[in-house]
């Protein structure tokens, strides 16, 4: 593991670099043992470069580093660790090692919520609601800890028992914004809190931009729920439009301020935030099937054997909620609630009591 720290705090190497350098030489400690006409063979990699990375052949910051983990319960990931998600690895500056605290599970299928520090009631329960249901269905929600929305939206994961991680700007030995101690505890208990950077790094500007980056390339899709003018929300809005991802915004009054930023996302092709089931109706890489509904089509993963079964009784009819409630066997309070699930996620439809497909 020395090698991989090592080679990850070599000036002058960024991402694109060292994975080339891995994919010439297989290893990072071939790499540290490898002659210098061989390492200026690599693209990018001029005289200056390949001699300074020849002249620091030392691992002992490496190891310190290594030490410095241990004390603080932390763990670190690499990039060929099979629980880097391969859609985080392929993004070009995805880091060669995060450092982390907590757990990093099989399958991340991360959906990242960011916004504004300063944000309204109405953005706080938007996101504090979206990272309770997102969690609740088994993705886990991506954010940076930072006050306000994303702080929000790590606690809402969180009493739903969901999984969730936090990126850092800093290392993950120092807690940023402090008052967030609390939050940091929890989520490293439901989770996980990450960074590029090594144990004792303090926060810089672009250390946050790139922890921007994270967020982004760990999430399959992106929900913007707040975002002031200048917000660095919109950072990583732009950031997940390059890569490719799906970029939700909730739309705010015309005349807050705090809104002003999602609504120019929705003037510039961002899809429209309607509720927290929009968002996991169809997420890349989970497998869908025509469901009992005809034309809707729903994630494997959100329908229960409980919600299939109530489908199937309800099959082409209208019906009240105790001729349901009869037919599947539910008592009529359990079944209220997934029925008004099924009905928040555009599967069912209600109407003077009566529920249809």
């Amino acid at each position: 593991m020395e090698y991989w720290v090592w080679l990850s705090q070599l000036r002058g190497l960024g991402p694109v670099l060292q994975k080339r350098l891995i994919e010439y030489f297989e290893s990072p400690e071939e790499v540290y043992n490898a002659d210098l006409d061989e390492i200026i063979k690599i693209e990018g990699i001029g005289n200056i470069l390949a001699e300074t990375i020849c002249s620091s052949r030392s691992l002992e910051n490496a190891m310190k580093i290594l030490d410095d983990l241990n004390k603080s319960n932390s763990h670190i990931l690499t990039l060929m660790d099979d629980n880097y998600p391969e859609y985080a690895a392929n993004e070009p500056y995805s880091p060669l090692v995060l450092y982390y605290r907590g757990i990093i599970r099989d399958e991340i299928n991360g959906i990242g919520i960011v916004g504004s520090r300063r944000c309204s009631q109405y953005g706080k329960r938007a996101a504090f609601e979206a990272g309770e249901y997102i969690g609740r269905k088994g993705y886990a929600v991506i954010s940076g800890m930072a006050k306000g929305i994303d702080g929000y939206a790590h606690t809402g994961c969180i009493k739903s028992s969901g999984y969730t991680i936090a990126f850092f700007g800093t290392a993950i030995d120092l807690c940023y914004p402090r008052e967030h101690n609390e939050l940091m505890d929890r989520i490293i208990d439901n989770g996980a809190v990450m960074s590029e950077y090594p144990p004792g790094t303090k926060g810089r500007a672009e250390y946050f931009a790139r922890r921007n980056y994270l967020i982004s390339s760990w999430s399959k899709k992106l929900l913007i729920v707040e975002a002031s003018e200048r917000s660095g929300a919109l950072i990583t809005a732009d950031i997940a439009k390059k890569q490719g991802k799906e970029v939700f915004a909730l739309p705010s009054s015309i005349y807050s301020k705090t809104g002003v930023g999602t609504n120019r996302l929705i003037e510039e092709g961002a899809r429209i935030y309607t509720g927290h089931g929009c968002i996991v109706d169809k997420i890349e890489g989970v497998a869908t099937k025509e469901s009992i509904t005809g034309d809707k089509k729903v994630p494997i993963s959100d329908l229960t054997q409980t919600e299939i079964k109530i489908l199937n009784a309800i099959g082409d009819k209208r019906l009240f909620i105790q001729q349901i409630s009869e037919a599947v066997g539910i008592n009529q309070l359990d079944l209220s609630q997934h029925l008004a699930e099924l009905e928040l996620r555009g599967v069912l439809n209600c109407l003077s009591g009566r529920y249809w497909k």
